[in-house]
């Protein structure tokens, strides 16, 4: 058998150093390519959940821009039936004004006519009629159409 030389076994050993050094690189590769890999099929998942909590953010949007449109409209119906119920109310108040002025006339006639072949104290404060008088006379102030409605 052969003795392997000096040069031999020194050529052995700096294979040996060089493929342990070698080794240890690729093993530090490998080991970086796992974590690497670990790490992007983390970043996908976490891409794939933001895309799906977009999607959902975005049909949320839709909804509340639909819901806003709809508020917008009933607002506006609103605001219309409130400009028609103040008309309405305008009218009632000037009609009642109107009714109540032809009623205070119509009783002051009577009153006078009553008062002059009838009922003399007619405008007394404990005569119904005179009573009428009173509380027509005060809502016909109350009711009256302030300036500028």
């Amino acid at each position: 058998m052969n003795t392997p030389s000096k040069a031999d076994r020194d050529q052995a050993n700096r294979w040996l150093t060089e493929s342990q050094g070698r080794l240890s690189l690729v093993r530090d590769v490998l080991n970086g390519y796992d974590r690497l890999s670990d790490r992007m099929e983390s970043t996908d998942r976490e891409n794939r959940d933001l895309r799906a909590e977009n999607e959902q953010l975005r049909h949320r949007a839709k909804t509340l821009e639909r819901e806003y449109a709809l508020l917008l409209e009933r607002e506006r119906q609103l605001r219309a039936e409130m400009g028609r119920t103040q008309q309405a109310r305008e009218e009632v108040a000037d009609r009642l004004t109107s009714v109540g002025s032809e009623l205070v006339a119509s009783l002051r006639r009577t009153a006078a006519t009553t008062t002059r072949t009838l009922v003399p104290d007619l405008r007394a404060r404990n005569s119904g009629l005179g009573k009428l008088v009173d509380i027509i006379g005060v809502l016909q102030k109350v009711l009256q159409p302030t300036p500028g409605t």
